[in-house]
């Protein structure tokens, strides 16, 4: 294959992976990621907007939030977040997990007292809702 068909292919395949990386930003950012992980009982998603919330909520009956995140006061999305759990009597926990790193075992103590507590459902979200909410979940 001579060098103008080889840039062509590099072209094409950056182009198809850009085009990839785009559409599942467009799905992740307007859906929140959000799937069932058992039916009535746990569901887990990105971070949500607040009208993404309300409506989980009305759908779901979203009963308590587990935010992967930690505290994340000087965010807007977290204080929406904390605004609306207390409108619609959610109750809220913040656990910070890494998104990088194993979770400590005093996290995961922590996490496990939380599902023995937690109203149910529990929606267990963290940036993205691929990694720490599917590893929790």
């Amino acid at each position: 294959m001579d060098r103008v068909h080889r840039r062509w292919l590099t072209f094409g395949i950056v182009g198809i992976v850009a085009g990839f990386i785009v559409g599942y930003s467009i799905y992740v950012f307007t859906s929140g990621n959000f799937r069932t992980v058992t039916p009535g009982e746990c569901y887990r998603s990105g971070q949500l907007t607040g009208k993404q919330l309300v409506d989980y909520h009305k759908k779901y009956g979203i009963r308590s939030v587990l935010n992967l995140r930690g505290e994340l006061t000087e965010y807007k999305l977290y204080q929406e977040e904390i605004k609306i759990c207390e409108q619609l009597n959610i109750k809220h926990y913040d656990v910070k997990l890494s998104a990088k790193k194993e979770p400590t075992p005093g996290a995961v103590n922590e996490i496990l007292g939380i599902f023995d507590s937690a109203p149910r459902p529990i929606l267990i979200h963290c940036l993205g809702g691929s990694d720490r909410a599917s590893l929790v979940s």
